[in-house]
């Protein structure tokens, strides 16, 4: 899919899965936060520029409890915040 930045800056992810779990944007892994695990939250950051970026969501379930999500904020922000609807599209 394609996420819509709204501003150039470096822009700080925020990934949580119950089990694995792989973000990347333009190609670039930002998270690996992999293997069969509870509930684990993994960051990582990317400068961007306002405008349309590919990404790449991979997740896998093992056992036990299903959980998937992710965050984003830009650098310098207090606090993740859920990423709008209107910021993701696909094809």
């Amino acid at each position: 899919g394609w996420i819509d930045v709204p501003q150039d800056g470096i822009w700080c992810f925020e990934l949580t899965s119950d089990d694995g779990s792989e973000l990347f944007i333009e190609g670039i892994r930002i998270i690996s936060n992999d293997g069969s695990h509870g509930p684990v939250t993994a960051t990582g950051s990317i400068p961007l520029q306002k405008g349309l970026h590919s990404f790449k969501l991979h997740y896998f379930d093992d056992t036990g409890d299903q959980e998937l999500s992710w965050a984003w904020k830009k650098e310098g922000e207090p606090t993740f915040r859920p990423i709008p609807i209107d910021k993701l599209y696909y094809r």
